[in-house]
């Protein structure tokens, strides 16, 4: 069997270093790892049995061809996740869309690029005091701020950013900074591992990018069944790979931050012994969709 573990020409040699230990679990289960890139045009995807999205990190700034590629590639051969998904899930739309359907997220307001709409209005519509405020497609913390909706600074930043692009508003629960972030890993729907993040000091932002500390966790109860049942709510585009990210307030109510469904960071640098589960993972869903 020949498994592409997607890149792109610019992060291709970031492939071998975040999917170490699963390319190791793959290969000692005598799977031919490749690492094509998304954006190489003269590829063709029919050599592969499946077509993992991993380190396609770049996507972000050319979401349109990169969700219309991945259509293309899910033609020629099996793609994890399926690009339905994934077209959802670059856009952080989608947790207006799960919020909908009842899962707990954080709060969110899309603000359509170019709106009129200024951040004063919008906290006294939605009694924000502390937001957080991200670009509606990104990814890596590019662009996230947080502050008080009173800040000129803050207020000038947003509607900058919304010149541009679509964005989104959230509050901001400063529980992030005393009890981090977690994130639960769910591969083939069943939580392999999970990760605290806790941001470094004075930042809020739970990414390595920004000196965040990871930390291998055993997730509780309730983090289960929550990681467990989102992943439910996506059917019938059920992912293989799913990354559920959870903050809990004040008052140790849990709230999904985010759902990675495109090219989840699996954290197998901190917990590698987790990349065999994930390796039995896609392969039993790539032999599932071939002997059905």
């Amino acid at each position: 069997m020949r498994l592409a573990l997607i890149t792109s020409q610019t992060h291709r040699g970031d492939a071998l270093a975040v999917d170490a230990p699963l390319i190791a679990a793959l290969k000692a289960r005598d799977i031919d790892v490749a690492f094509p890139a998304w954006d190489d045009d003269s590829l063709d995807w029919g050599m592969f049995a499946a077509a993992v999205v991993r380190t396609t990190w770049d996507y972000q700034h050319t979401r349109d061809r990169f969700v219309d590629v991945l259509d293309t590639i899910a033609v020629s051969t099996q793609l994890i996740n399926p690009a339905p998904l994934i077209r959802w899930n670059t856009h952080k739309n989608y947790l207006v869309d799960l919020e909908d359907q009842g899962v707990p997220v954080i709060q969110t307001v899309v603000v359509p690029r170019a709106s009129n709409i200024t951040l004063d209005v919008l906290a006294a519509t939605h009694n924000f005091h502390q937001v957080v405020i991200k670009p509606a497609v990104g990814a890596g913390g590019r662009d996230v701020i947080h502050g008080s909706v009173t800040a000129p600074s803050l207020a000038q930043q947003f509607d900058v950013m919304n010149q541009h692009e679509d964005v989104i508003v959230q509050p901001y629960l400063e529980t992030v900074t005393s009890h981090g972030e977690t994130s639960l890993i769910v591969c083939g729907g069943e939580v392999t591992h999970a990760v605290v993040k806790t941001p470094a000091d004075g930042d809020f932002r739970a990414h390595e990018r920004y000196g965040a500390r990871y930390l291998a966790v055993a997730p509780n109860h309730n983090q289960n069944a929550l990681a467990r049942w989102v992943v439910t709510t996506l059917h019938p585009h059920t992912p293989i790979l799913a990354r559920i990210d959870l903050l809990t307030d004040r008052n140790g109510t849990l709230y999904v931050s985010e759902v990675e469904l495109t090219e989840p960071n699996l954290y197998l640098t901190v917990v590698p012994d987790a990349a065999h589960a994930v390796a039995e993972a896609l392969i039993k869903a790539v032999n599932t969709r071939s002997n059905p």
